[in-house]
């Protein structure tokens, strides 16, 4: 008994709250009523912008390569190997060698490479927030174009009503001979107008709405709501201060400036690509099973192949 009144109260208590929440969800407006969810939409789901948060995310995951040293080289070597009896067997051979080299990255080139980095994650930021204002402009248009053709279809209706009635009234002039037959077909001819206009404005309205919604990648049936009002749009401040604000904050030129910058720090690593790479590693020489002696050794990779490295300087002042 007690398990079954449970089950009714949980039942009851699950049907109040589906009985709360349908009120709660008739209540919210359809997209398409209003801009801004559908432009919180286009931020959320725009499969393009998607892509591109991914590049920056990608171009972020360079910053911690460029830091990072190269990888140590490890070498075992073979000595006095008897050609009678071959064998890599360590105890069976003259001696063994291993050596454990690394390479020294050029002093700064380090720096500069992550500087590169952070420049390239900059710019793919502001790439993307610059496509992001495209789009947004974009559905901002095709959220007008709805809102003209509808407001001017209502417009039409309006004005066909009216000359609906003008045609009643002026055919009740003409059969009292109180009016001309000219005037009931000139308001025929009217009517007719509006009729097609009418027709080529819900045309408009459909198209400007399969635009919005492509540009949402959504269907158009998905977009039950239709706009009402347009929001204000003129920018906070006196015009003085527009141009001020666009160019700090015009995600195109902020694009061009991080585009610049990596060409200037491109051309410094190309500078510094003329010094020589430098190279440090210890050996360790076995002979049997014990080790006898160690070995510390420097390496230099000489840049003799100066045609690269101007070709490579040239390359960068040019981009720059």
């Amino acid at each position: 008994m007690f398990a079954l009144k449970r089950t009714a109260l949980l039942l009851g208590l699950g049907l109040a709250s589906l009985a709360q929440a349908a009120p709660l969800a008739d209540s919210l407006p359809a997209l398409g009523a209003s801009l801004p969810p559908l432009l919180a939409r286009l931020d959320d789901h725009n499969l393009e912008l998607s892509a591109m948060t991914a590049g920056v995310e990608a171009a972020r995951q360079r910053i911690p390569q460029a830091r990072a040293w190269d990888d140590p080289s490890f070498k075992v070597e073979w000595r006095d190997i008897d050609a009678d009896s071959p064998t890599l067997d360590p105890t069976r051979v003259g001696s063994m060698k291993y050596t454990l080299e690394q390479m020294l990255p050029r002093w700064g080139t380090r720096a500069l490479k992550a500087q590169l980095a952070e420049t390239g994650t900059g710019l793919a930021e502001q790439e993307r927030e610059a496509r992001r204002q495209e789009l947004r402009l974009k559905v901002r248009a095709a959220y007008a174009d709805w809102y003209e053709a509808l407001e001017r279809e209502r417009i039409s209706r309006q004005l066909s009503l009216l000359l609906g009635q003008m045609e009643g009234a002026a055919r009740q002039r003409y059969a009292a001979g109180e009016g001309a037959q000219a005037d009931v077909l000139r308001v025929q001819t009217e009517l007719s107008m509006q009729k097609n206009e009418r027709l080529a404005l819900t045309g408009a309205a459909r198209q400007a709405r399969a635009m919005l919604a492509g540009l949402l990648d959504l269907s158009p049936e998905a977009l039950t709501g239709e706009p009402k009002t347009l929001p204000e749009l003129a920018p906070e401040g006196e015009p003085e201060q527009w141009l001020a604000r666009a160019r700090a904050a015009n995600p195109g030129l902020l694009a061009l400036m991080q585009q610049e910058q990596a060409a200037a720090t491109a051309l410094e690593l190309s500078r510094l690509n003329n010094r020589p790479d430098v190279g440090v590693g210890v050996a360790a020489m076995q002979m049997d099973s014990s080790v006898t002696n160690y070995e510390l050794m420097l390496s230099v990779k000489l840049p003799l192949q100066q045609g690269v490295r101007q070709a490579e300087r040239a390359e960068a002042a040019a981009l720059r």
